[in-house]
């Protein structure tokens, strides 16, 4: 089962299973499957809550549509306007009751009635709802028993390729930002990529929560729900600094050699660190960031603050930079407590599991 799952992914078979199952209850029944079938291709959703929702639109909206289409066949009968008239009429009524996630089930169920009718309209709709509630229920029960979703697998390997890409990204413009000489062009592409990347991941954990309605938890599940959500705060902060750090222009400033090898290196130890499983920060790296943290919080002092309106502009932004450092520096700090936080919770329910299976 693994391999197929590997293969051709868990929905594809779910969708495949949801076609058989219904097929065979339709000929039990001696009803026309093809409906069923249609719809329980189009039903299966990402979650089972999800699959009842949109089923409970989905099902009323298709006896809109086997209305309308029932009635231009018996007024029209098997002509192109019939069509016409059974899917705007469709349409229209679906969205003004707000049905809209039911639109396209009804439509198909609307014109595709029609060749298949000829007569006996009213048992033909009856059927027509029969068979779009079998293939609601089978899809349903199929993605609420077969093959849950294993969400976190997916979230952690994007979590993972995301700090990866961000790693990547500082590296690679660490000159451009120490010299204020940046492709905005490439870096808003990037940037824009990025921010996609964690809108998947923060779509991934709301499919989980949701999952979690109709599926038993364990403590440990629970926790690495938690831990999902504050990687992912955290990775959205780490983008925010990084989208300023990269939109810093003109700093135009001569950087004493000294300066610009201390950036240059906290800069590629951001990358590191961001690469590093457990965030861990080395000795030369703390050395680094409290000589940008000095020189920081000396600018801080009220002598300094008294007469910064007066400062060039070149000047402020040096700070801006300075401070942006800072603030990743913090972030990689709750990263990396983060981290830890979840190793030593592993490593307890490990020894917690050993305990049971010693006193067994």
């Amino acid at each position: 089962m693994k391999v197929l799952i590997r293969i051709f992914g868990s929905r594809i078979l779910k969708t495949g299973l949801a076609v058989f199952i219904t097929a065979i209850i339709c000929q039990f029944f001696k009803l026309p499957s093809i409906f069923a079938v249609v719809t329980a291709i189009v039903t299966i959703e990402p979650t089972v809550s999800d699959s009842i929702k949109k089923g409970a639109i989905r099902l009323p909206a298709s006896a809109i549509g086997a209305g309308f289409s029932m009635t231009f066949a018996s007024l029209l009968g098997e002509v192109p306007i019939s069509y016409a008239l059974s899917t705007i009429c469709t349409i229209m009524v679906c969205h003004k009751l707000k049905l809209d996630a039911g639109i396209l089930v009804a439509t198909l169920t609307a014109v595709t009635m029609i060749p298949f009718t000829t007569d006996h309209f009213l048992t033909a709709f009856f059927t027509r709802l029969g068979t779009t509630s079998i293939g609601l229920l089978v899809s349903t029960a199929v993605n609420l028993f077969v093959l849950p979703p294993n969400y976190s697998e997916k979230i952690l390997w994007n979590m993972n390729t995301a700090l990866d890409n961000y790693a990547t990204l500082l590296s690679k413009q660490a000159h451009g930002i120490i010299n204020g000489k940046i492709d905005q062009i490439e870096n808003n592409k990037r940037l824009f990529d990025l921010k996609e990347e964690l809108r998947e991941i923060y779509k991934l954990c709301n499919y989980k929560k949701d999952e979690w309605k109709f599926h038993r938890f364990t403590e440990r599940q629970e926790r690495l729900y938690h831990y999902e959500c504050e990687k992912l705060s955290l990775l959205q902060k780490i983008h925010q600094h990084c989208e300023n750090l990269l939109t810093l222009q003109n700093i135009n400033r001569e950087w004493t050699e000294k300066d610009k090898i201390t950036l240059l290196a906290i800069l590629h130890s951001f990358s590191d660190i961001l690469r590093n499983p457990i965030h861990q920060f080395t000795s030369n790296y703390l050395i680094l960031i409290k000589e940008i943290e000095k020189r920081f919080f000396d600018w801080k002092k009220p002598s300094t603050l008294d007469g910064y309106n007066s400062l060039d502009s070149k000047l402020k932004i040096e700070m801006v930079l300075l401070y942006e450092i800072i603030s990743l520096h913090d972030v990689l700090e709750q990263l990396g407590q983060l981290s830890i936080s979840k190793t030593d919770f592993d490593r307890l329910q490990v020894e917690k599991k050993l305990r049971k299976t010693g006193e067994s």
